[in-house]
């Protein structure tokens, strides 16, 4: 078994489908196993945000071939008891026991570092024990958690080297992203390739929007101009086209809550019947003029915006989008009733290559075929020269590695001098 498992990494392009290829992947696996009696069970790993963890789990429990109950997701809620090592002790004898008596077949995290320490020690006991139980592990956006360090036994280890370690001991281990750069160094033994033709059944010409299917605007930064001020200077310059009845905006801000406030207060003054919404750690709201409407984490993220613009009769006013650590990876922005982003408004020259793609995909996604008032419209997204040009090589890469390297090594050095 340890000589057939590998580390297997799907890179394919922002919003491209890699939570439908791990969900296909799963149900291959479920099959697979029911008709040869083994058993296995999967641990799904999500981006450590609610919005994220809730839209992952939502997709499996929507598409997995079994039963909801048998699908588990196990969190720490208090806090207090969090800290002192409590709830954690108490999730992993759950998991623990919720693996060994077969009650479910796959469980979903956050990939927050005290889940993950627990996930690989209770693995690790029950592999001490029993050889009858396969794992499969699925990482999603498994940049953001490779430079980890987990505690096995009291003992740190680099996350790749748990990763390796896991792979002998016979774990299959499949890790899912766009920008797969600091992934490749030598404590990372074998990187293969998915191979995304076997698991992924959309059409990327007939479904997928990328980058190249945008219009992009060049504006160039102004001497010592950041990133806000930039924000501010195209929304003054542009805001009356921009901000105008029904359009879309995306407008991400940077980490700092106090940055999001910013744009909302810029915003607001250009256009006061714009609506914001804003996502981050303090506020999940749709906010219009003075009034403030909570969205519902525990619900799909569009589903409930979508809810409350058509409850607060806002649908048809314009609607801008900003926030940046809650939405800069795998969180999807857009609603077949909203349509696409009209307009997007990025500079961000600040975050390095991997967070600006993350970032500005988040305008991509499997929404070629939308049409808004009967047609099918090209996002404008203002923007500096630069930053276009770092994220369409960004991307470009990806596109390579998804149509070049299925089923095939890929390390550092190759990855570097792929070109478009």
């Amino acid at each position: 078994m340890a000589n057939q498992s590998k580390f297997k990494l799907q890179i394919l392009q922002t919003q491209a489908g890699k939570t439908g290829t791990c969900i296909n992947i799963i149900n291959y696996y479920l099959g697979r196993d029911k008709k040869k009696n083994i058993r296995r069970f999967h641990i799904v790993l999500t981006p450590n945000t609610i919005l994220n963890h809730v839209q992952f789990l939502d997709r499996i429990i929507d598409k997995c071939d079994i039963k909801k109950e048998e699908i588990i997701t196990i969190k720490s809620n208090n806090k207090k008891e969090n800290d002192k090592g409590i709830q954690t002790e108490k999730n992993n004898r759950i998991l623990s026991d919720v693996i060994i008596s077969e009650k479910a077949k796959i469980a979903v995290f956050c990939e927050n570092i005290t889940q993950i320490n627990g996930i690989i020690n209770v693995i690790m006991n029950i592999m001490k024990i029993s050889d009858k139980i396969n794992f499969n592990i699925y990482i999603d956006e498994i940049h953001k958690i490779i430079n980890y360090n987990v505690k096995i036994n009291e003992k740190e280890e680099d996350m790749r080297i748990v990763i390796n370690n896991l792979v002998e001991k016979g774990v299959n281990i499949y890790g899912f992203t766009a920008t797969p750069q600091n992934l490749f160094t030598k404590k990372l033994k074998i990187i293969e390739i998915i191979d995304y033709k076997k698991f992924y059944k959309v059409d990327f010409d007939t479904h997928y929007r990328s980058l190249t299917d945008s219009k992009f605007i060049n504006i160039e930064i102004e001497k010592r101009e950041n990133t806000i001020e930039y924000l501010k200077r195209i929304i003054n310059l542009y805001g009356e086209k921009i901000l105008a009845e029904g359009k879309y905006i995306f407008i991400p801000a940077m980490k700092k809550i106090i940055t999001h406030e910013e744009i909302k207060e810029i915003v607001k003054e250009k256009n006061i019947e714009t609506v914001i919404i804003i996502l981050n750690s303090k506020d999940k709201a749709v906010c219009y003029k003075q009034k403030k409407y909570e969205i519902n984490v525990k619900e799909d993220l569009m589903t409930e915006v979508v809810r409350i613009l058509k409850d607060k009769k806002l649908m048809n006013k314009p609607k801008v989008i900003t926030a940046y650590g809650c939405i800069n990876v795998g969180q999807t922005l857009m609603h077949n009733e909203i349509g696409i982003f009209d307009y997007g408004i990025i500079s961000h020259f600040e975050i390095s290559d991997d967070d600006l793609y993350q970032l500005i995909g988040r305008i991509t996604g499997n929404t070629k075929t939308w049409l808004k008032n009967g047609k099918n419209i090209k996002t404008k997204i203002y923007c500096p020269r630069e930053t276009e040009l770092r994220a369409k090589e960004m991307e470009s890469k990806a596109i390579n590695i998804m149509n070049n390297f299925s089923n095939k090594e890929i390390t550092k050095k190759i990855y570097n001098t792929i070109q478009d």
